[in-house]
């Protein structure tokens, strides 16, 4: 049985003042968003009535899981919406890692419209891929990815902390690729099912 420890108020008092100082700064909307979650999880929390121990409690130790990714593609005219990475100018669908208190498609949604500045319906789960088990590039995490489709409701390409260009490609005239969050094979399976909208969800 995992053990718990109270939130000790000045835990609390410092997330606080993070969250102030970092709204009260010059910080892009991503960021200014983020800070405010943050602000309203430490109110939160200061509200909290006190427990049988003296306060909010979470467990000291918690089981090692894998880390949860979304990404989600979209099409137009047959072809894929790509966007172009910031770090290192390679090419990869809309995605990020998953949120706490968001599900899935929330966090899709919310990353494509950041990354791509396409708003977007979640309309299809196309397979959730465990990442060590496809052709990715290495990493010292173990992800569990999901891949959506998506049907673009509007907006446009816009300048961004992240990403530095959007557009659309075919399949067979890709750029190249951010192994670390999209394989060839995965780009492939999405087309399919794009093509294919009956077609299952897929799992690993």
């Amino acid at each position: 049985m995992s053990q718990h420890t109270a939130i000790p108020q000045a835990t609390i008092d410092r997330l606080r003042q993070i969250a102030e100082g970092g709204l009260s700064g010059d910080c892009n909307l991503f960021d200014r968003i983020r800070y405010g979650e943050v602000l309203a999880m430490a109110k939160q929390m200061a509200e909290a009535p006190a427990g049988a121990n003296g306060g909010v409690s979470v467990p000291e130790v918690a089981p090692q899981t894998p880390k949860t990714g979304v990404r989600g593609a979209a099409f137009r005219d047959g072809k894929i919406l790509l966007v172009q990475n910031a770090h290192d100018g390679s090419w990869t669908i809309p995605g990020g890692f998953a949120d706490v208190g968001d599900t899935p498609a929330e966090i899709c949604a919310r990353e494509f419209w950041e990354e791509s500045g396409y708003e977007v319906h979640v309309s299809k789960l196309v397979g959730v891929y465990n990442r060590s088990s496809h052709d990715h590039a290495p990493s010292p995490n173990e992800y569990h990815m999901f891949f959506f489709l998506c049907e673009i409701l509007g907006g446009g390409w816009r300048p961004n902390s992240e990403t530095t260009a959007a557009g659309f490609f075919a399949m067979d005239a890709l750029p190249p690729l951010d192994r670390m969050t999209v394989t060839l094979d995965q780009l492939q399976r999405c087309f399919r099912h794009h093509q294919q909208p009956d077609l299952p969800t897929e799992f690993d």
